[in-house]
């Protein structure tokens, strides 16, 4: 075996690892072997993941209770020794988010105690999380620490066959792939994941028609790891999503771009593609921008509704045109009217995000974004909205308004030493919007929500973005 794919905890369920299929087809295209070993599914299933150890693993300072913990060490030995019976020449684990980072640590220390001449790479954007404590990144904690053979930053497809191939001892950041590169990768091979485990019926296949996005929002760190917005062939991705669904039977698909329609003419292809090979049969859901009625006509929609698109999520963030275009969304309120009205028509659910305390929201904002959920709460009498509350606006690593400019600009200042540094900042310029100010208006918004019966799904999400802010008020 070249290469045991190992995904660890912690990350959601209702889809198998779509990197660790990606990369299975990638490396056997060059003539190479590869297993996935997905330890994250096996745990959530088993009685190891009790409350206190999810909780760790999204907040390292809640400590978990010692007999859980020893017992979840205990576990990650046994599946090192399962992962090191395949006998591969590379171990990759992948860190999907930093909610991976301390499994990851665990799954290293097992697997070296028990065999220090395995080869171990890491990948994934969950390595590049800054430790503010140390002004390190996670990825250069690690490597310092000497646990690790080599590190693939970025993109994957291409860089793990070069491994394989030169068996490197080095961190690496991958350059972005080219849009011939992207048409190049072929279809993910789910072959190692039991389907039914994710779901039975509900089980979801992701799908990537793109990497990057076609806006700079200040709040988003996508730019950080994509600078450009590359988009594969429609033609190439609804053939992938056939091929997909007819090897695996599998009816649901759920795409990792952040904007499904951030090529309109490739996503018209696709859904071309799809409608007429096989119409009204798949259903498939993605990130989507509200986009005037001049760049997407009406035929664009039944389009969506004909080859399969059953929701689409889309980041509305504020009810504030003011804000948004601070937030560079450019999209303005007459657009989300046209977008809303024109999914709602063709049967397509749409899903809101909505965050609060944007640096330069002030009341009047605030009352605009309660004004746009009242509005178009009666579409969820017809099961076509729900809205997840996001939570407080938080000073994300390696978004836009983390630049010095733009710090400037807001008169920001981030107490680096606070444990909640990305929630607990405040501005000069707009000194009336404390933490305690947002903090209420993100209760607020939940409330509304629960009173339209809005959160319908990621109520758990919400739950726990509401325990977090009680916790800081």
């Amino acid at each position: 075996m070249d290469l045991a794919i190992v995904t660890v905890p912690y990350m959601f369920t209702n889809n198998p690892p779509v990197a660790g299929a990606v990369l299975k087809s990638c490396v056997e295209q060059h003539g190479f072997s590869a297993i996935n070993l997905d330890y994250n599914l096996k745990f959530i299933k088993s009685n190891i993941a009790t409350d206190d150890l999810v909780t760790w693993f999204q907040k390292e300072d809640s400590y978990p209770v010692y007999d859980n913990f020893l017992k979840f060490k205990e576990w990650v030995k046994e599946c090192a020794k399962d992962i090191l019976s395949h006998n591969a020449r590379w171990i990759g684990i992948s860190v999907f988010t930093k909610d991976s980072q301390l499994g990851a640590e665990e799954f290293i220390i097992a697997l070296k105690e028990l065999d220090p001449t395995c080869k171990i790479v890491l990948g994934g954007t969950g390595t590049e999380d800054l430790r503010s404590q140390w002004q390190k990144r996670w990825y250069e904690l690690i490597w310092e620490s000497d646990i690790v053979d080599s590190i693939i930053l970025r993109e994957g497809e291409v860089e793990i066959v070069k491994l394989l191939k030169d068996n490197y001892n080095n961190i690496v950041e991958a350059p972005q792939l080219t849009v011939e590169e992207l048409n190049d990768v072929p279809v993910p091979n789910f072959d190692d994941f039991s389907m039914s485990d994710y779901g039975k019926d509900t089980v979801t296949i992701p799908i990537t028609g793109s990497k990057g996005c076609v806006r700079k929002c200040t709040f988003c760190n996508v730019e950080a790891f994509w600078p450009v917005f590359r988009h594969r062939s429609g033609k190439i991705v609804a053939n992938e999503i056939i091929q997909l669904y007819e090897k695996y039977n599998i009816k649901n698909f759920k795409f990792t771009d952040s904007l499904i329609n951030g090529s309109l003419k490739d996503f018209r292809l696709m859904n071309l593609e799809i409608a007429e090979k096989i119409p009204n049969v798949i259903n498939y859901r993605g990130q989507y921008i509200c986009r005037p009625q001049r760049q997407m006509p009406d035929q664009d929609y039944e389009l969506m509704r004909d080859a399969g698109c059953s929701l689409v999520q889309i980041g509305i963030e504020s009810g504030s045109e003011r804000v948004r275009t601070h937030m560079k969304k450019k999209f303005s309120n007459e657009d989300i009217d046209h977008s809303t009205n024109k999914l709602a028509e063709m049967g397509i659910k749409q899903q809101w995000f909505i965050f609060v305390g944007y640096p330069i929201e002030e009341d009047e904002d605030f009352n605009d974004t309660l004004l746009l959920i009242k509005k178009w709460a009666h579409l969820r009498k017809e099961n076509l909205l729900n809205i997840i509350p996001t939570g407080v606006f938080q000073m994300l690593d390696g978004t836009p308004i983390t630049r010095p400019d733009m710090i400037d600009e807001l008169g920001i200042y981030v107490d680096g030493n606070n444990a909640y540094h990305t929630y607990q900042w405040s501005s000069e310029k707009y000194p009336n919007n404390t933490y305690e100010v947002r903090s209420n208006r993100f209760l607020e918004v939940v409330d509304l929500c629960k009173k339209y019966d809005l959160i319908t799904e990621y109520e758990d999400f919400v739950s726990m973005h509401e325990t977090l802010i009680r916790s800081q008020m």
